[in-house]
């Protein structure tokens, strides 16, 4: 049988398939695209090109022949009636179309979907290398045969299947031409971009999960005469209900799209659907008039009109399960057209996933990279679908509207530049060097190793790598040639980071922009994967949840026992419960490396990505090294604080704080000697580990007294099951508080980025404000355990009474603090507005909170001493699971309170928490407890056996 090969076959020619086609063939793969319909898209579809989507045709180099013709739109108007203007309508409010982006592309482009399939149709059958680089480096290939591309219309696949034994060639297409004969075409690899009713889609097996609306809503496109005076603006109508948009359009044209009222609407008694060929386009343009009294619109020609139905729906997946077949744009998700994304997204699938295919088909890359394709884009979609429901509020100002992607920010030289002007996408890593004072001779020296490294990586993978050098100068004062030779190999990759000769244009932020000071240099390398991160934040909770928290709660048993210990008749029992302790912790170590070491598989099996899971288990494999030197050192800690020993965890600190900063930068970013990257970080942490327990050890044994200590013998086996009964009390009270700060971590990052370093400006935030009454209540522990081991149950009473209430002082000290720089505290961590803004929205929850916190640091404490560990884990897990978690989760999710809801929750767990461990302590009989305190010492004295 004969066929055709080809390296991407294309199903459907809208903006998701043209775009694909554009990028991939501008990379020189052969391509192939095809389309059912006999002829193009020539009038109506979509009609905005947001910020974001601007960006992406702009680094295609398509932004000249577009905003051409584009009607560039800045403000948006909303105008509205009142129960007593008589259905006429009046300004209420205008603004900037797009606020709070940080871009050139401040604006939205309005300019036909047809209009922009048909730039992609020409420059596809030109064949010319269109994407522009930002440098005059001549092509080092000759051109690729395969940049001509032209739509095969009335081609239509009629079966595909994908090889089980794989091959170069794997997918098997049947196409059948407009004459009735068939063709069989072999890829490596099938993008269904052929809309909503996807025929790959439905091959597949894919559902289209969602539903469809009884909105109606009419459109037309005409040239019109009006007095309105905000023709030229987005604008938002609502007149006693009825709402519309207007939309200015290219060559002086406007889009209106109203709602149809349900009079208007005919509905099909067979198929209960609505009938759109029931509603005229004399109808609509009533409609309009109507709406727009009292100012007065005439219709001079209509270009187009139509009739849509509301509905959304987003695919199950997004690719097959050989990862060969892909579905982008209204393949995969449709939603209504008031958000203005359709074509946008169409464009932002095909952006994401064809940088992929051609790392992946030039052997840049593994075919793994193409799985984030789906985790990317369909989180995108399912966040589109909510803002369509919100679209009204915020385009009349109720709410604050959701702005585009993360942007570039700006830098600026003679001849001005943004950063967005280099990164095109033109299939090469950009790597920018920000040199500080390239004059400076030790810097420069550095920078040519720098140079040297980057010449290697170029020469190993030609066309990879494109190289930007931006200098801390003055333009004034600045010369390219201060650069090393090796970092500029063709002056127009120099730059300056300064601001422009038009100041209005700005400038001079790069380097603030990438949160670097210019007496720092730094090499930032664009297109870095997110994968290493995930992983290593999947790590970091990991090993909280299975492994760290049971080590720290089983740690915290010795405070119901060493303090006893020390100041009763045999204060040597102070090193036998310390040995034994370490002994079973050691023992805990087996499970906890078993699921360590096997983090990958399980992490496989919770359906976690297999790229993150394997980086994960990577990570975690070498993190159960940190496991004996952990241990020792906090049993050694505690060992030492129940002898009233307390500065020697601050000597501890000094040194391994700048060590392990160092061992982090030497291990994953260092010389190449000794850098190993991603897991230099666990190593790292596993050589601070054992150094922080060598120097415990090492000053527990130089400058304290022995009369705490013990000798190793049997004796250190025995009664390990106390050990055993009072470490799992103490893991439910320490680990169900660990746990349920991870699950509310995880939870904000639903809300998106400013939540998310809301959040992490938050919980930095309490944790520093936690620091004094956490030392408070290991101090109060430690004393309240002495003095029940010496019988003073009054003394033990007072300490604790004496805790709680200078707890409380400091944390009313603090919290007052937190209020009165309420407005500018988020400013210290992060200068992000949106962020402040959620901050101080929060922060008075963190006030509460951290009043009643310090009297939990305390009260723990106390439970401890006294060895009520379970009382204080049921506590715990009464506040956090059954009052702080649903009630945050019910708050955030179902009220809409975000993260302001999930700290509601918290806060109420606190408050319930300080509540029962308060009433806990003012209830405890204090001669019972040195009875209680005796009785465990005592058990610990049956548990010695005398040495042979």
């Amino acid at each position: 049988m004969s066929f055709t090969t080809v390296d991407v076959l294309i199903v459907g020619a809208g903006p998701a398939g043209l775009m694909c086609a554009y990028s991939l063939s501008q990379a020189g793969l052969h391509v192939r695209i095809i389309d059912k319909k006999t002829e193009r898209l020539q009038k109506g579809q979509g009609d905005v090109l947001q910020t974001r989507g601007l960006e992406i045709i702009d680094s295609l180099g398509l932004s000249s022949q577009i905003l051409q013709e584009a009607q560039r739109c800045v403000h948006t108007a909303t105008y509205a009636s009142s129960p007593t203007s008589n259905g006429e309508i009046s300004l209420v409010s205008r603004k900037s179309v797009v606020q709070g982006v940080d871009s050139n592309m401040v604006f939205m482009g309005l300019y036909a979907q047809s209009s922009v399939e048909g730039i992609l149709r020409q420059v596809l059958a030109s064949g010319r290398k269109n994407i522009p680089s930002a440098t005059f480096v001549p092509e080092s290939q000759p051109l690729s045969p395969f940049r001509k591309v032209e739509v095969e219309q009335g081609v239509f696949p009629v079966e595909m299947k994908v090889a089980d034994d794989g091959g170069d060639y794997p997918v098997t297409a049947c196409l059948q031409h407009p004459d009735g004969k068939t063709e069989t075409v072999k890829a490596k690899y099938l993008l269904g971009c052929d809309g909503a009713h996807s025929w790959v889609r439905t091959q597949l097996g894919i559902e289209m999960v969602g539903e469809t609306s009884d909105q109606v809503w009419g459109v037309v496109d005409a040239y019109i005469d009006t007095d309105f005076p905000d023709v030229r603006a987005l604008t938002v109508f609502d007149n006693n209900g009825r709402h519309a948009v207007l939309i200015p359009r290219e060559n002086d044209m406007v889009r209106f799209t109203i709602q149809v009222s349900e009079s208007d609407v005919s509905v099909n008694s067979e198929t209960g659907r609505i009938d759109r060929t029931k509603i005229g386009v004399e109808r609509i343009l009533q409609l309009v008039k109507g709406l727009m009294k009292p100012y007065r619109v005439d219709f001079k020609r209509v270009d187009w009109s139509g009739v849509y139905v509301i509905g959304q729906r987003l695919a199950s997946r997004y690719q097959d399960q050989s990862g060969r077949i892909f579905i982008l744009g209204d393949a995969c998700h449709t939603h209504s057209p008031h958000a203005g994304q359709g074509m946008n997204a169409a464009i932002s699938d095909a952006h994401n996933l064809s940088w992929k295919l051609v790392h992946v088909l030039k052997g840049w890359g593994a075919p793994e990279l193409l799985h984030t394709y789906e985790s990317e884009r369909r989180d995108f979609a399912v966040k589109l679908i909510e803002l369509h429901e919100r679209i009204a509020e915020v385009m009349s100002g109720k709410v604050k509207g959701t702005s585009s992607d993360l942007m570039i920010k700006s830098v600026k030289f003679v001849w001005p530049f943004s950063t967005l002007d280099l990164c095109k996408s033109d299939n090469m890593y950009k790597i920018i060097v920000l040199t500080g004072d390239a004059k400076d001779t030790t810097r420069r020296e550095k920078l040519e190793e720098v140079g040297k490294t980057l010449k290697q990586w170029r020469l190993q993978r030609p066309n990879m790598f494109q190289v930007y050098t931006i200098m801390a100068k003055k333009k004034e004062n600045g010369n390219y040639t201060d650069v090393p030779d090796i970092l500029r190999p063709y002056w127009d990759t120099v730059f300056l980071d300064d601001i422009s000769y038009a100041e209005h244009e700005g400038g001079g932020k790069a380097y603030q922009s990438f949160g670097v000071g210019p007496e720092v240099s730094a090499v930032s390398l664009g297109h870095v994967s997110t994968e290493a991160l995930a992983a290593s934040s999947l790590s970091s909770i990991t090993a909280t949840v299975t492994g760290l928290s049971v080590v720290h709660g089983f740690a915290s048993a010795l405070d119901s026992l060493l303090p006893q210990a020390w100041t009763s008749d045999h204060p040597e029992n102070v090193g036998l419960w310390a040995q034994r302790m370490v002994i079973v912790m050691l023992i805990n170590t087996l499970p906890i490396t078993a699921i360590w070491l096997n983090a990958e598989n399980i992490l496989l099996l919770l359906g976690q990505e297999e790229k993150i899971a394997h980086l994960a288990g990577l990570y975690l494999g070498w993190f159960t090294l940190t496991l004996p030197g952990l241990i020792i050192g906090v049993v050694t800690r505690r060992y030492l604080q129940a002898q009233g020993i307390m500065h020697a965890q601050t000597i501890v600190m000094a040194f391994i704080a700048p060590a392990n900063l160092f061992l982090n930068w030497l291990l994953v970013w260092g010389p190449p000697a000794f850098r190993l990257g991603f897991i230099g970080a666990p190593i790292a942490s596993s050589i601070s580990f054992t150094l922080s327990a060598a120097i415990y050890v090492g000053y527990a044994c130089v400058f304290v007294p022995k009369k705490a200590w013990h000798p190793i013998g049997r004796q250190s086996f025995r009664g390990l099951g106390t050990l055993y009964s009072l470490g799992l009390s103490g893991t439910g009270q320490i680990a169900t508080e660990w746990w349920s700060w991870e699950f509310l971590g995880l939870m904000s990052s639903r809300f998106g980025a400013t939540s998310l370093a809301a959040q992490s400006v938050l919980l930095v935030s309490a944790s520093v404000a936690f620091q004094t009454p956490y030392s408070l209540g290991v101090s109060v522990a430690v004393r309240v355990g002495n003095l029940l081991g010496s019988g003073d149950s009054r003394k033990a009473k007072v300490a604790a009474e004496t805790g709680i209430g200078l707890s409380i002082i400091t944390a009313l000290t603090m919290s007052t603090i937190i209020m009165v720089l309420r407005g500018s505290w988020s400013y210290m961590f992060n200068k992000d507005v949106e962020v402040a803004k959620l901050v101080t929205k929060v922060l008075p929850l963190l006030a509460m909170f951290q009043i009643v916190d310090g009297v939990t640091a305390v009260t723990d404490g106390v439970l401890r001493a006294t060895g009520r560990l379970g009382l204080g884990a049921m506590v715990n897990i009464t506040a956090y699971y059954c009052i702080g978690i649903p009630l945050g989760l019910y708050l955030a999710f179902w009220k809409g309170l975000e993260l302001q809801g999930l700290w509601i929750g918290i806060t109420a767990a606190i408050f319930y928490a300080a509540s029962a461990s308060v009433y806990a302590v003012s209830r405890t009989s204090w001669q019972k407890e040195v009875e209680n305190a005796s009785q465990r010492l005592k058990r610990g004295q049956r548990d010695q056996i005398s040495e042979p």
